[in-house]
């Protein structure tokens, strides 16, 4: 599950400048939200075992992904990303949410099989 997270933190936050807030036109945080809640959805309706901290795993596997997009941009200019702490926190503030709405999402309505 950490590693699906560090799949979505790479497909949003990996493809922009620093200092840009859209990959292709979308905003990065819109697509980390649709992305999130698609993983969470997918995760919850594929594997029975899944818990409540499946949302966690996928923002921790996403929390890694932009620490390392963080530090690859600091290691190329020290002044960028002197607002790093914030933006981690925004990260958390949508992907907990739409972890647990996909992980609703995939318990509410169960594919058959």
């Amino acid at each position: 599950m950490i590693a699906v997270g560090f799949l979505v933190g790479m497909l949003a936050y990996w493809f922009n400048a620093y200092n840009e807030h859209e990959v292709k036109g979308v905003n990065i945080y819109f697509l980390l939200g649709a992305l999130t809640l698609f993983a969470a959805y997918t995760l919850g309706s594929q594997i029975e075992s899944c818990t409540l901290k499946m949302p966690f795993r996928l923002t921790a596997g996403i929390l890694i992904a932009a620490t390392v997009r963080i530090l690859f941009d600091l290691i190329l200019d020290s002044s960028t990303h002197n607002l790093f702490p914030l933006e981690l926190l925004i990260l958390i503030f949508v992907s907990i949410p739409m972890g647990y709405a996909g992980f609703w999402l995939s318990r509410k309505f169960k594919p058959q099989k």
